[in-house]
């Protein structure tokens, strides 16, 4: 926040706004081999999410093509990819530019 004063017509700042940055998305890719009701219960296992979030992601993979699942921090990334791909499921670790 800030505050003007009224006889200069002057701001000052008084509080930074800090955006988080996620520079590492995992990114999961349709394929022709898993059901769409084995990837909505991968994703509520592995990313730990309700079975309306999971279908959603998985609705977008089965019509987009693809679907970023998470976005963070490269070792937690990494992780989730490793075990989204230990179901079997197609994943890319992308660095967000």
């Amino acid at each position: 926040m800030g505050f003007v004063d009224s006889d200069t017509a002057t701001v000052e700042v008084t509080e930074t706004v800090v955006v988080p940055v996620f520079p590492w998305s995992v990114v999961v890719l349709d394929d022709p081999v898993n059901t769409m009701d084995f990837v909505t219960m991968v994703f509520c296992n592995v990313l730990e999410v309700s079975s309306e979030v999971a279908e959603g992601y998985m609705l977008r993979v089965h019509q987009e093509g693809s679907c970023a699942v998470f976005s963070g921090e490269k070792a937690e990334a990494a992780r989730i990819a490793t075990l989204l791909g230990s179901y079997g499921l197609q994943v890319s670790l992308e660095k967000v530019s």
